[in-house]
């Protein structure tokens, strides 16, 4: 109210025609200041949309590699370069766009693009952006899965300390005994064995399984207790007579 007063006693003493050019240059400047507003939110939601496209094929590209793996004879020669040279382009594009977004980008986000630099080989951008994921992530299941697919990429670095760390936070971060939590950990166990088996390390695969095995046989549905621990049996019974 006190400024009101101070405004209308500023109009009386110096007159109406001397303070109108500064009323309509503040209205300009706060029309100017609400317009610049309205066009940063429109460019960020057309950002954020091209994000989400650009993402979407990133996840098409990576269905077709897998299928051109399993099925190779069904593919020309050259496939999955094809396909990399287009992941290459989609990935780039979709951290320039991440970074301009900011907040907006979810850590899965995240995840998606360092998967795809891991794809490439650039280990600098896929280590960043799995740590932007980890960091963004909020605490239980979305963090404990980014975590475990860095200790993956730092695995295949042959980064084993740092991999090792990594798959133990993404144990951790899933306590409980609920069999969501229970699927969790097996499957945290039996994807850090099959990297343990792909470079020969059997007492470290061995052993790993035998966790997996351990969890499984927690289930509280008995059926899917079963199913799962004779699967992962089977992997373990496997790796044992190598």
């Amino acid at each position: 109210m006190q400024t009101v007063d101070q405004i209308l006693a500023y109009i009386n003493s110096h007159g109406i025609d001397k303070v109108a050019p500064i009323v309509v240059s503040l209205v300009a400047l706060a029309f100017s200041f609400l317009s610049y507003r309205q066009k940063d939110k429109e460019g960020k939601l057309g950002l954020r949309k091209q994000l989400t496209e650009i993402l979407e094929k990133l996840t098409n590209l990576n269905v077709e590699d897998a299928k051109a793996r399993s099925q190779s004879e069904d593919y020309p020669l050259n496939y999955t370069g094809i396909i990399n040279d287009n992941r290459r382009f989609l990935v780039r594009q979709a951290a320039y766009l991440a970074m301009q977004l900011d907040t907006r980008v979810s850590p899965y986000e995240y995840r998606i693009i360092a998967d795809g630099f891991s794809s490439i080989h650039d280990v600098f951008e896929a280590g960043k952006f799995y740590e932007m994921g980890i960091q963004t992530a909020p605490v239980g299941f979305d963090k404990a899965i980014i975590l475990r697919a860095y200790a993956r990429f730092l695995f295949r670095e042959g980064r084993r300390d740092d991999a090792t760390r990594f798959f133990e936070k993404s144990l951790a971060e899933v306590s409980g005994s609920s069999d969501r939590a229970i699927y969790h950990r097996m499957e945290c166990y039996e994807r850090w064995a099959a990297l343990e088996g792909d470079v020969e390390n059997l007492i470290s695969q061995i052993d790993l399984l035998s966790k997996a095995a351990a969890e499984a046989e927690r289930y509280s549905e008995k059926s899917r207790r079963k199913k799962e621990y004779d699967r992962i049996n089977t992997l373990l019974e496997r790796a044992k007579a190598k």
